[in-house]
């Protein structure tokens, strides 16, 4: 008997202890030594809990939360105003049932939120990335750092536990865990919780209420279950103001159609019906941006901030802005750059004017830490004579004006100054000489004729030229209104009309029977009229996954080919009816390659995937080609002398363009993960490569035969390219028997065929990715900073 009661009370002890719960304390710590101290005041209205439960503190701080078996950490939604003075959750102990938490106060979350977003940095290495991120923080009132997974495996873990958090960062540093991040131990997520935390937690900042939300899969198994953070999140929004804006970070995108239901097997959870305002993501390498109607909802995915992109884009962070209504800015801004400063127009040789007599001044300015304010300039006579202007802001790279002069300007030797003053109240400034200027003598062989700024970005997109007009297409990747379709006359570079697209022309567009045919990011075809920029007709393609449209189109005989995996399809040019649509393949990435079609078959790829041939009048698939060796590529494909030329991510293929055949195939030794062209010109390949210029190959071996060595990227843009890489993501282009090709150093090259000599070089001062396109004597180029440019190309005789 008294064996049986010694039991009873065992196991109510027990049972008493498994339900003791946890009761603590929310505090001010004010001499923030990360432990309460005798005076220290307390914190009522905090939410806390222990990963199932949440419950507020009362009038003292107090807190007292029901037992729950599996939690591993008590923690808080950090408030407002305040952040944690060490961290923001206690990890639990064994018979020990009281935490006491502190927290500071922190002005800027208090009110506006500005915070930013750093994903899939995948990095186990002290970069300079991290400088420039603490930097950016410290100068622009940014109020956290959100990391939205992908850290990577054992060694990124430890790595940014160590050098990547609020301590070194100045700023709070909060983490989401990705696929990558659930890594081998007793459970998956065992090292993120020892170095970061809870995998599911909330806080606040402004009148915004942020969840972090972990993946439900990975690497390795781990041990949380949908059905429990489904409890933890009906209770955490329980008890969150219904006013307060939602913000939801995950590692990727809940779904594509703008209801963001988070599923269990315990019920369902609408977020959309908590004021839900924006899911931010990573996971895809990119940049994305997808508004759902007009209540305010996006979805956004960044780019990496240490390295290229999958689909190419730039190496960036986001930086996020919230009002007290739920207003979202997003910006990015680009890594490593320090006080850029070049001045695109006018040359030091002469000046530029536009048709109404007035001087070009476009600058290109760029810093990473503090955004430029202000850009003023003066032109100066060796008599001491100035003319002082402002320059305007065209885009996040480009700044300019045009400035009256009379004609005692002309055939003077002049100074050019520009100074750049900057947020951070540092300034920068170039001066350049000019002499002789007029518009009949030039010491240059590379003449700049006209330059006009599109007010967008520009990104791989061509010019277009067609009838005495020259389109470009520009980007917007963060809803600022700046995409669309321009229209220029070629010889004067007037501006004759902008289309609006609904999103980014990221690619090849083409012309045809006076239309420009082009899709934009968000998989929408459009058809608009060449003359007079009115819409002739648009098509939604299709497009049902997160990635972005990037792929270049192609026209031929009236048909336009455009799309991707399951939206590739063909279109009547006329109409924009569909003729077919791709039955074959579904999977991998975007490409950032330009389709063609020879020989009645059109030539497709899938990043991570593979290559794909296609009938052009059926759309019936001919065959694919999945090498290995061609999973990972992005350039596109060249057609010459019956043979396929394709680019793998080494060497380069020679197939059989009806039944892909590969022939031949040549080791280069170099990376060639650029949205680059082979150039065939007699014996030689040429092609950009992703850390070492332009490299001119024998075509029949693959032997280096020169190579042109361009400068460091601006900006970091080929698939996992970091500093330094001499990037060429452009095909280079025949023009009047030399080869041109612009780079992502901001460079235009001029270069002789035969030996691989740079006749000559001209700075843009923005990089360049889109292939030039030649016109009469000359060419049109492109730069990321929007700027549209003719130039005409002197003979050696008329130089001399």
């Amino acid at each position: 008997m008294k064996i049986k009661i010694r039991l009873l009370v065992l196991l109510f002890l027990v049972s008493v202890t498994m339900l003791a719960g946890y009761r603590g304390r929310v505090y001010i710590d004010g001499n923030m030594n990360q432990k309460y101290d005798e005076g220290e005041a307390f914190l009522p209205g905090i939410r806390v809990t222990d990963g199932k439960n949440v419950v507020v503190t009362n009038d003292k701080g107090e807190f007292d939360l029901p037992g729950f078996k599996a939690a591993r950490f008590i923690y808080i939604t950090v408030p407002a105003g305040y952040q944690a003075s060490g961290k923001f959750y206690v990890n639990t102990e064994p018979d020990k049932y009281y935490y006491d938490i502190g927290v500071k106060k922190y002005d800027r979350t208090s009110k506006n939120v500005r915070f930013i977003q750093l994903a899939d940095t995948e990095d186990n290495g002290f970069g300079k990335w991290i400088k420039y991120i603490r930097d950016y923080a410290a100068l622009n009132d940014v109020g956290f750092i959100m990391h939205t997974g992908d850290i990577c495996y054992e060694d990124g873990l430890k790595f940014h536990a160590d050098y990547v958090n609020s301590e070194t960062m100045g700023v709070p540093v909060y983490y989401c865990i990705g696929e990558h991040d659930l890594v081998k131990g007793d459970y998956g997520e065992q090292m993120f919780e020892k170095l970061f935390g809870p995998v599911y937690y909330s806080f606040n900042a402004g009148n915004t209420h942020f969840i972090v939300t972990p993946v439900t899969a990975g690497d390795h198994k781990p041990s949380y279950t949908p059905e429990q953070i489904y409890n933890w999140l009906v209770n955490d929004l329980k008890n969150t103001d219904p006013s307060m804006n939602l913000v939801v970070f995950n590692h990727d995108l809940l779904t594509f159609d703008g209801e963001f239901i988070f599923k269990s097997k315990n019920g369902k959870l609408n977020f959309n019906e908590h004021n839900l305002k924006a899911w931010i993501y990573g996971h895809w390498h990119i940049n994305f941006l997808k508004n759902y109607g007009d209540n305010g909802l996006i979805s956004v995915c960044s780019s990496t901030p240490d390295k290229g992109g999958i689909n190419h884009s730039p190496s960036n962070f986001l930086v996020y802005d919230i009002s007290a209504d739920g207003r979202i800015t997003v910006k990015p801004r680009y890594n490593y750059i320090d006080k850029h400063l070049v001045v695109a127009a006018p040359s030091d040789d002469e000046l530029l004017f536009n048709s109404f007599g007035k001087m070009i001044v476009s600058v290109n300015s760029y810093n990473t830490i503090s955004p430029s304010v202000g850009i003023k300039g003066a032109l100066v006579k060796v008599s001491g004579e100035k003319i002082n202007f402002e320059l305007k802001q065209n885009t996040d790279w480009n700044w300019s004006a045009n400035v009256k002069l009379d004609e005692t300007w002309l055939n003077k030797n002049l100074l050019l100054t520009i100074g750049v003053k900057y947020k951070d109240g540092e300034n920068s400034q170039t001066v350049i000489p000019i002499g002789h200027a007029s518009t009949d003598v030039s010491l240059s062989m590379l003449k700049e004729v006209w330059v006009k700024n599109c007010k967008g970005n520009i990104w791989m997109a061509p010019p277009v030229e067609a009838n005495g007009k020259v389109y470009a297409g520009t980007i917007d990747d963060f809803g600022l209104n700046r995409c669309g379709i321009h229209a220029y006359n070629a010889a004067s570079g007037s501006r004759l009309w902008r289309y609006k697209t609904k999103g980014s022309v990221k690619n090849t567009f083409c012309y045809y029977d006076g239309k420009i045919l082009a899709t934009d990011n968000f998989g929408i075809a459009y058809a608009v009229d060449a003359n007079t920029g009115d819409l002739i007709w648009e098509k939604e393609l299709g497009q049902t996954t997160p990635g972005g449209y990037i792929t270049g189109n192609v026209v031929y005989n009236g048909v336009y080919y455009t799309g991707y995996g399951n939206y590739l399809q063909a279109l009547d040019a006329k109409t924009g009816k569909r003729i077919w649509i791709n039955q074959d393949w579904r999977g991998g990435d975007g490409a950032a390659s330009t389709m063609i079609v020879e020989e009645g078959v059109l030539i497709a790829a899938a990043d991570r995937h593979t290559l794909y041939a296609h009938d052009i009048k059926t759309g019936r698939l001919l065959w694919k080609f999945g090498d290995k060796r061609y999973r990972l590529r992005s350039s596109s494909a060249t057609w010459k002398d019956d043979t396929l030329y394709v680019a793998s991510d080494k060497g380069i293929g020679l197939f059989n363009i009806h039944t892909g055949e590969l022939y031949k195939y040549l080791e280069t030794g170099y990376d060639l993960m650029v949205a680059t062209r082979p150039l065939i010109i007699n014996d030689i390949l040429v092609m950009g490569t992703k850390s070492n210029g332009l490299v001119a190959f024998n075509r029949y071996n693959g032997k280096e035969v020169w190579k042109v060595i361009t400068g460091d990227a601006l900006i970091y843009t080929s698939p996992y390219s970091r500093p330094e890489s001499c990037s060429v993501e452009t095909p280079p282009v025949l023009v009047n028997e030399s080869i041109v090709f612009g780079a992502s150093d901001g460079f235009v090259y001029w270069v002789d065929p035969e030996d691989g000599e740079v006749i000559e070089k001209y700075n843009l001062g923005a990089p360049v990715f889109g292939a030039v396109t030649p016109y009469l004597n000359g060419f049109f180029v492109t730069d990321f900073g929007g700027n549209i440019y003719r130039f005409t190309m002197k003979s050696f005789m008329q130089k001399l």
